[in-house]
């Protein structure tokens, strides 16, 4: 697994932080309304939402786990905002 760690970070193409006590994580620019991060995973065919982070904890070790889970070729971030949905069926 250490192995397909250091690939992984190879491939990743945002920054890494390293050196938190959690793991190492991703940052990347978010708008300023977006306040949570939607994981998506990519296997060819189109996006498929498989986890939600703040934007604080998208983690190295995540990443790689949900590529080797899901078979993806790709895992997108997606910003958005918990303030700002549809709600679909349920009381408000």
């Amino acid at each position: 697994m250490v192995e397909d760690l250091k690939v992984i970070k190879q491939q990743i193409k945002t920054t890494i932080v390293y050196g938190n006590p959690f793991g190492d994580m991703c940052v990347f620019d978010m708008p300023d309304d977006c306040n949570i991060v939607i994981l998506a995973v990519n296997k060819g065919f189109g996006l498929r939402p498989v986890s939600l982070c703040l934007p604080g904890q998208v983690y190295v070790e995540t990443i790689q786990k949900l590529l080797e889970e899901h078979q993806a070729k790709e895992i997108v971030a997606i910003p958005a905002s918990s303030d700002n949905y549809i709600s679909i069926i349920g009381e408000v």
